[in-house]
């Protein structure tokens, strides 16, 4: 394999017995889990390296060719199974569960599942559900790392779309019901959060109405914790699977308290560096008030309210982080979710008649910048301002669509075909 990446070369050498730590370039590459650790014995110190090598390995398929892919993820597979050991003269050593937890996970990565042959994927996928039926190792412990355990790597690695629609429907459904059950298992579990899996809807749909009813009350009752790291719950609890399932009261109350998020009456307080912990509540629940039924959910002041929302944060009359208004990602991403609201036909009708006019200018505005034009200082030379941020695409979008079309007068619609935008309904 000459053309293929020196590390990744010796990784599957590693793993395939051919080498040994001695024989590869820069040994500190696979020691990266024993540094700063001193006591580490030599067992341990062995399968350090061969989980360093499966990370590598994990992380590198995409980058090596079809062939080397494959020899890549079947080596992975061998040492998923237990049929090779990191410490074979010792199989109760922590080391051995801990490299097969570390193989399992590897599949929950697209590019490496895709890399195994059909037969292998057969193999992989029973393997899986043999360690979910087994249940897991330590009853009682939540691991802190998915690879301390090869039940719980192959429970979420199972879990991936997929993975888990190569199973028949029945076995599905066990899989469901089997993450429901430690997911919810005790408070320790609860606050692992791993219950969030289960919001995904090719998992969700196998489970009985009272589990899913359990899961959308769950991620309510999480959202109104104004607790860090609150983005994943946001998202989840806006989708429409979720929603059909809460009842009417309950569906107003999500969409009212995305309202509050996205204004930022409530906020998350943090560090001034901590800017994600900060902005993704807003930014998160302006993307699920955009989906039409979030908003046909709230009242109509509310609706009203929301449709403001999105222009004040178009027009940048409303910072995302006002503790560091001037970051440039923060900016483009509250612009971002301004005009995407701002192309849904709810969105835009909830607008009174002078904000549809000032909608029309920033979406013209925007239009006009991009996505390409000649440089003022050099005619030959064209300049692509805006196809990294693109705010172009999303107002032309916008301002392709028929109902902002009907706001248009005579003299923006010509400027709209002066710039090539036709009418249309995506």
């Amino acid at each position: 394999m000459p053309q293929e990446p020196s590390h990744l070369v010796e990784a599957l050498a590693i793993l395939q017995g051919t080498a040994s730590l001695s024989q590869v370039r820069n040994p500190a590459e696979f020691l990266i889990y024993s540094h700063g650790k001193p006591d580490r014995t030599p067992e341990r110190k062995q399968a350090d390296v061969l989980k360093a090598a499966l990370g590598y390995l994990m992380v590198g398929v995409p980058s090596l060719s079809p062939g080397a892919a494959s020899e890549a993820a079947l080596a992975i597979l061998r040492w998923a199974s237990g049929e090779r050991a990191a410490v074979p003269d010792d199989p109760s050593h922590p080391g051995n569960r801990e490299v097969i937890a570390y193989a399992l996970s590897a599949f929950d990565w697209y590019p490496v599942w895709a890399s195994l042959p059909e037969a292998a994927q057969t193999t992989a996928a029973k393997l899986l559900l043999d360690h979910i039926r087994r249940g897991p190792e330590d009853p009682v412990r939540v691991p802190e790392l998915r690879w301390e355990s090869p039940f719980f790597s192959a429970l979420l690695t199972a879990a991936q779309q997929h993975v888990f629609l190569t199973y028949p429907r029945e076995v599905r459904a066990e899989i469901s019901d089997s993450f429901f059950r430690y997911a919810t298992r005790d408070a320790e579990m609860l606050e692992s959060r791993m219950i969030v899996y289960l919001s995904r809807e090719h998992l969700f749909r196998y489970l009985s109405d009272p589990q899913r009813e359990r899961i959308a009350m769950w991620l309510l009752l999480q959202a109104r914790s104004v607790r860090m790291h609150l983005g994943d719950i946001l998202v989840r609890l806006s989708c429409r699977h979720i929603f059909r399932v809460l009842s009417e009261d309950e569906r107003r109350a999500a969409a009212d308290l995305l309202v509050r998020y996205a204004a930022q009456e409530i906020r998350i307080e943090s560090s001034r560096s901590m800017v994600r912990v900060r902005i993704e509540p807003a930014a998160f629940s302006l993307a699920g008030l955009a989906k039409g039924h979030v908003f046909r959910s709230l009242s109509l002041p509310n609706q009203s309210r929301v449709a403001s929302l999105m222009l004040s944060y178009a027009t940048e009359r409303l910072p995302l982080d006002p503790v560091r208004p001037e970051r440039d990602q923060t900016r483009e991403t509250a612009i971002k979710r301004g005009l995407e609201g701002l192309r849904r036909e709810w969105i835009f009708n909830a607008l009174s008649a002078e904000q549809k006019q000032a909608a029309i200018r920033i979406l013209l505005h925007h239009a006009e910048r991009g996505p390409v034009h000649q440089s003022a200082d050099d005619a030959t030379r064209f300049v692509y301002d805006d196809t990294r941020i693109g705010f172009s695409g999303r107002a032309r979008r916008a301002l392709a669509r028929p109902f902002v079309r009907a706001a248009l007068s005579p003299e923006d619609l010509a400027r709209l075909g002066a710039l090539g935008i036709r009418p249309s309904l995506s």
